[in-house]
């Protein structure tokens, strides 16, 4: 059975983070602030070389961006019927793009699956809209699924849980369409900033057009290709 995440974004003043996991399909509720999650960045590097448990969850566990990144972590990493815990929080699994790490280290292709889940959850405006998630074996969605879900947002990859982290996202084929399909409007991580059109308007290394960069199921970026998860919207 696949999984749908919620993730419930914090403020400064909020309470410990609430999360729910609903079963039945894999669309994911892309509803997080970068600035939200954004001051946990640094705090990941490295994080895929160990399990994800003890000392390093926990200190995660006692900020309110960490518990956020916590969260997007366990929801992208872990199945559905499983979860890790840490300062006494349980962080609930779903996609199941790294199973094990609750118990080892990721593999570096389950480093950039979870980077890849973790960026297509970002959301600049932090409105919350469905996605379909696709580009992994554990990710199967059904034929309803893809015939609803028609429109290519983009691709996001990287590295976030390695010592030296990359951000990336590239623009999906969806957004040649004109006029832009409704289900872009909130989409814009994968947009070029304004100002700083080398980022992405959520801070993301901007990679250009996905049919550029990519082939396959991975994307290029500074020279080095990566695994990459795709986000499809409704039209």
């Amino acid at each position: 059975m696949t999984r749908l995440l919620v993730f419930a974004a914090l403020s400064a003043c909020t309470g410990p983070l609430q999360v729910e996991t609903i079963s039945d399909p894999l669309l994911d509720l892309a509803a997080v602030r970068v600035d939200a999650v954004a001051l946990a960045f640094p705090l990941l590097s490295g994080l895929g070389n160990a399990a994800l448990s003890g000392p390093r969850a926990d200190a995660l566990a006692a900020v309110d961006a960490g518990r956020l990144a916590l969260s997007m972590l366990a929801g992208c990493a872990l199945r559905g019927n499983a979860s890790i815990i840490a300062s006494g929080i349980e962080f609930p699994g779903g996609a199941g793009l790294a199973p094990g790490w609750n118990a080892v280290a990721l593999t570096r292709r389950e480093r950039e699956l979870v980077t890849g889940c973790l960026l297509a959850h970002l959301s600049a405006s932090g409105l919350p809209q469905v996605v379909s998630m696709r580009g992994a074996p554990s990710l199967h969605p059904s034929r309803v699924e893809r015939a609803d879900w028609t429109i290519e947002d983009g691709r996001f990859f990287g590295d976030l849980l390695d010592d030296v982290q990359v951000m990336a996202a590239c623009r999906g084929a969806g957004h040649l369409v004109q006029p832009p399909p409704a289900g872009l409007v909130d989409r814009i991580c994968t947009e070029p900033d304004p100002i700083y059109p080398k980022i992405t308007r959520c801070g993301l290394t901007n990679a250009g057009g996905c049919d550029d960069i990519c082939a396959g199921s991975h994307c290029a970026v500074h020279g080095e290709q990566f695994a990459a998860i795709a986000a499809w919207v409704t039209p």
